[in-house]
């Protein structure tokens, strides 16, 4: 009786473990500082950002300087790897969206749309 207890309780504890694999285990973690630069229209810009990761939630703030804008940044979104999906938020404008995918742990490759911006191109670098 004792050896069977001991079987269901190994079956029950591999299931919990299983079902509790973090999803963002197979791949590295957006943590940390970025950085890109861009230019669209003639205007070029920068966007740096320190961000965190907690399962596949992302925050952090940043920057967003070009020659007509300079300011600070919020961050939130998902990191679901190799897709990354933020958000980049500034007092008294329209959202700006960032849509990547990591190549490795240290580039992402995407496009920043919204606020102006219209699929933008812009490799983000880690520091």
């Amino acid at each position: 009786m004792k050896i069977r207890r001991s079987l269901v309780l190994t079956a029950l504890l591999s299931a919990l473990a299983v079902g509790c694999k973090d999803s963002t285990s197979s791949g590295p973690m957006v943590d940390g500082r970025w950085y890109g630069y861009a230019s669209t229209s003639g205007l070029a810009f920068s966007l740096s950002l320190t961000l965190t990761q907690s399962g596949e939630s992302v925050t952090g703030t940043g920057s967003l300087a070009s020659g007509v804008y300079g300011g600070t940044v919020t961050v939130t979104g998902t990191h679901r790897y190799p897709s990354l999906s933020i958000t980049l938020s500034a007092p008294r404008y329209y959202p700006a969206y960032y849509r990547g995918t990591l190549e490795n742990a240290n580039r992402i490759v995407g496009s920043l749309t919204g606020s102006g911006f219209q699929a933008v191109g812009m490799i983000l670098n880690k520091q």
